[in-house]
């Protein structure tokens, strides 16, 4: 399995940030796990995002909701005046595997792993750039 690193260049970052962006690691490295379920792909694609999310609005400065729910949190950094990247799998429908989708059948026919592999590593790559860019007060 493919170790996920987070090489930001930064001399101090909110402790929280770092956190969120280890676990966040550990969900990433989950997917490339093969023969893995496709509930559990987005599952661990949605808790990836997720944390990156967060990561990137403790980095800001700012409280993030306690939700599963990626459309409040991508208008919450919106809010800040950040802008997330277009990915080939839709930020909002990740928030259906945060639970609904693991308990329900039939899935959602349009999971695709490569897609969700994709949109997670280009959520993970703008946020570590905008991590990295943002001054934190000494």
């Amino acid at each position: 399995m493919k170790r996920v690193l987070f090489s930001i260049r930064k001399e101090r970052m909110d402790p929280q940030t770092e956190l969120l962006l280890q676990k966040s690691a550990l969900d990433e490295e989950t997917l490339q796990l093969e023969r893995l379920p496709l509930p559990i792909v987005g599952f661990h694609a949605q808790q990836a995002v997720e944390k990156l999310l967060k990561a990137l609005l403790a980095e800001r400065g700012v409280r993030y909701k306690r939700t599963h729910d990626i459309e409040v949190l991508t208008e919450d950094l919106t809010a800040v005046g950040e802008t997330l990247p277009f990915t080939p799998f839709p930020l909002a429908d990740l928030s259906d595997y945060a639970a609904d989708f693991r308990y329900q059948d039939p899935l959602p026919p349009h999971l695709d792993r490569e897609t969700v592999l994709a949109t997670v590593r280009i959520i993970r790559e703008f946020v570590c750039q905008r991590i990295a860019e943002i001054d934190q007060p000494s």
